[in-house]
């Protein structure tokens, strides 16, 4: 087994390194995609406390937007449930 381990050593190591590496790039368009969608969000929709569906309080006093729930974030993850 060791020596199996020896002859493949540098294919063992590019795939361990290929797969860290796409990791990487996934991780880095998945938050890209994300952060541009909720950009879009905020410049797409009116965003009041009318169109929310909770708005999150501390010590009694009711938080700015990105503290409110709003009805579109709901129905987006009820859909992909």
């Amino acid at each position: 087994m060791n020596n199996w381990f020896k002859k493949h050593e540098k294919l063992i190591t590019i795939l361990v390194i290929a797969g860290f590496l796409a990791g990487i790039v996934w991780w880095s368009i998945a938050t890209y995609l994300s952060s541009k969608r909720t950009s879009s969000v905020v410049q797409d929709s009116t965003l009041n406390k009318e169109n929310s569906v909770l708005v999150i309080t501390k010590d009694g006093v009711e938080l700015e937007y990105p503290y409110w729930i709003m009805k579109d974030e709901v129905n987006e993850l009820l859909s992909v449930v």
